[in-house]
């Protein structure tokens, strides 16, 4: 990952919403649930992880109809 002051590049943002899609995590009480997008809302890595998230959400949909989403 490129880091430059502490900052994530926007492509490493990306790439973590991409890859957050198929990841759930685990609270202290067990119960699992859906990787949640912990950036500060209204914000350019904001943006850019929901971007990858929706991504592999759309990539996803295409494996599973064998031909790709109608968009």
């Amino acid at each position: 990952m490129n880091k430059s002051n502490n900052q994530f590049s926007l492509h490493d943002h990306y790439e973590n919403g991409y890859n957050a899609f198929s990841r759930a995590e685990q609270n202290k009480k067990g119960h699992w649930f859906a990787v949640a997008n912990k950036l500060k809302p209204n914000t350019t890595p904001a943006r850019e992880w929901q971007r990858g998230y929706n991504k592999a959400y759309l990539d996803n949909l295409e494996k599973l109809n064998g031909n790709g989403a109608k968009t």
